[in-house]
C-alpha cells in the first residue's frame, strides 16, 4: 500500500470525528475496557465453577450436582433458570465481542507511535515490535490456557493479531468494517456447520452430548477437586489440543472479524469519544433494544429445535444476536464518559481498563483457587444466585486491586511483564 493510499484512507475518511483532548481518549477507550472485562466474567463464572457439562443449561448443572453430590443435594430450579435466562440474554456474546473489538482498536494506537509517511513497509519497526507483542501474548496465553485455566480467550487473540489485523491496518474503515464481517460471519458459518455435523454423530450413537463438553463430568470433577495440579494441566492439553487445531478454520476467523470491526470504529472515532453526544445515545437507544429483543428471539428459536446440543447452537447464535446490544453498551460507557456523569464509576472502569490484562489474569487466578480443589474447593457446589455473589466479590477486587495499584505504578503487573518482553528490556515502572 502506497503513501497515497493510506491517506485516502486516513482517520477521517466517510466520518468526521470531533477534536477532544488525549486524556478523553485514553479514559474513553479504558472505561470501555474495563466495562468488557467486569461483563464477560458473568458468562465466564459458569466455566469455572462446574464441570464443563454443568455450565451450558440449568437442567445440566441440575444433572452434574446430582451425579458429583448425591440425589439429596437441593437444586435452587428457579435461581438457576433465571440466572441462566439472565446470563444469557444481557452477557453472553456480548462482552466477547466488546473486548476483541477493543483490542483491535489498540492496532491503530500501536501503529501511529511507528508509522511514518512513506514507511509502509510490513517489516518496519513497528510491524517487528506488533508480532513480537502478539508472540508474547500467545505465550502467556498458552501458560494461563494450561496452567490456570482452560477457557483463555488470550490464545485467539494473539493469533487473530499475528494474522491479518496488521495487513489491513490502513483500510478505509469501511473496507474494514466489510471485511471483519465477512470474516466474522465466515468464522461462524464453519463453527455452525461443525456443530451440524456433531448433532448428526450424537444422533447416531456415535458420539454423547458430554464428549462435546469435556467428556465425563465426574472425570473432569475428580480431577478439578482431587487431582493433582499435573493432572489438571494434561487434562486442559488434552482438551484443548483439538481445538487449537482447528483454529485457523473457526476461531480465527471469528476474531478477526472482531478485530477489523473495533479497528474500524476506532479509526470513525467512535471507540475514542471524538463523536457527538447525540452518536453515543442513539447507539445505547438503538442497540441495546434491538440486541435484547434479536437475543431473545435467537434464544426462543433455538429451544424450538429441541436438539440433543442445543445449547451449541446457542452459544453460536449468541454470537451474532448479541452485537446490536454490545454496541449500545459500549455507546452507554462512551456517553458517561463524553458527558462527565457518574465520573467515581468511568474512573473506576477505566483504571480496571488500563490493567485489563492483569485484572483477566487475576479474575482467573481468584476464581480457580476459590473452586478448585487446591483452593476452597467449591467447584460444582455453589449455584445461583450465589454464583452473582461471587461475580461482585471479584469486581470488587479488580476495582480496589486496580485503584490501589495505579496510584504507585505506570502500569499493571502483567503489562509491565508483556511491555518489557516486548520491547526487550525493562520498562520503567513507577510514576
Amino acid at each position: 500500500m502506497t503513501h497515497a493510499d493510506t491517506s485516502r484512507s486516513g482517520p477521517d475518511a466517510g466520518c468526521h470525528p470531533e477534536p477532544v483532548s488525549a486524556g478523553m481518549r485514553v479514559q474513553s477507550l479504558d472505561a470501555l475496557r474495563g466495562f468488557a472485562l467486569l461483563g464477560i466474567l458473568v458468562p465466564n463464572i459458569l466455566w469455572f465453577a462446574w464441570p464443563q457439562a454443568g455450565a451450558v443449561s440449568p437442567e445440566a448443572m441440575a444433572e452434574v450436582a446430582q451425579s458429583v453430590s448425591g440425589p439429596d443435594v437441593v437444586v435452587h430450579e428457579a435461581a438457576n433458570k433465571l440466572g441462566f435466562m439472565i446470563t444469557d440474554i444481557f452477557f453472553l456474546g456480548k462482552f466477547m465481542f466488546l473486548f476483541a473489538t477493543l483490542f483491535g482498536a489498540g492496532v491503530l494506537f500501536f501503529d501511529r507511535k511507528f508509522h511514518k509517511p512513506g514507511q509502509a513497509a510490513p517489516l518496519s519497526r513497528g510491524a517487528r515490535l506488533w508480532y513480537a507483542r502478539m508472540g508474547w501474548m500467545l505465550v502467556i496465553g498458552l501458560l494461563h490456557a494450561f496452567g490456570v485455566w482452560f477457557g483463555d480467550i488470550l490464545v485467539w487473540y494473539a493469533m487473530g493479531g499475528l494474522g491479518l489485523v496488521w495487513w489491513v491496518r490502513r483500510l478505509r474503515p469501511q473496507t474494514l468494517i466489510a471485511c471483519g464481517v465477512g470474516s466474522y460471519l465466515l468464522g461462524l458459518l464453519v463453527i455452525l456447520a461443525l456443530t451440524v455435523l456433531a448433532e448428526s454423530a450424537v444422533r447416531q450413537g456415535t458420539m454423547t452430548p458430554n464428549d462435546l463438553w469435556g467428556g465425563d463430568p465426574l472425570v473432569e470433577y475428580d480431577i478439578f477437586m482431587h487431582g493433582s495440579y499435573a493432572d489438571m494441566v494434561w487434562w486442559r492439553i488434552r482438551s484443548l489440543a483439538f481445538l487449537y487445531l482447528l483454529t485457523p478454520l473457526t476461531f480465527f476467523w471469528e476474531v478477526s472479524g472482531m478485530m477489523m470491526v473495533g479497528l474500524a470504529l476506532a479509526r470513525m472515532g467512535i471507540y475514542t469519544g471524538q463523536r457527538s453526544t447525540r452518536t453515543y445515545a442513539g447507539m445505547a437507544l438503538i442497540g441495546i433494544p434491538l440486541g435484547l429483543a434479536t437475543t431473545l428471539a435467537g434464544w426462543w428459536a433455538v429451544r424450538q429445535l429441541h436438539s440433543p446440543i442445543e445449547a451449541m447452537y446457542w452459544m453460536n447464535l449468541a454470537q451474532i444476536c448479541g452485537v446490536p446490544a454490545a454496541l449500545g453498551y459500549a455507546g452507554l460507557v462512551l456517553l458517561l464518559v463524553r458527558a462527565g456523569v457518574l465520573k467515581p464509576l468511568t474512573g473506576a472502569l477505566a483504571a480496571v481498563g488500563r490493567m485489563a490484562l492483569s485484572n483477566y489474569l487475576l479474575q482467573s487466578i481468584l476464581c480457580t483457587t476459590f473452586f478448585y480443589g487446591y483452593g476452597l474447593g467449591y467447584f460444582a457446589k455453589l449455584q445461583y444466585p450465589e454464583l452473582f455473589l461471587v461475580i461482585g466479590c471479584v469486581w470488587m477486587v479488580n476495582i480496589i486491586f486496580s485503584a490501589m495499584w495505579l496510584r504507585v505504578f505506570r502500569f499493571g503487573p502483567a503489562e509491565w511483564v508483556w511491555r518489557s518482553l516486548t520491547y526487550w528490556r525493562l520498562q520503567p515502572m513507577l510514576r
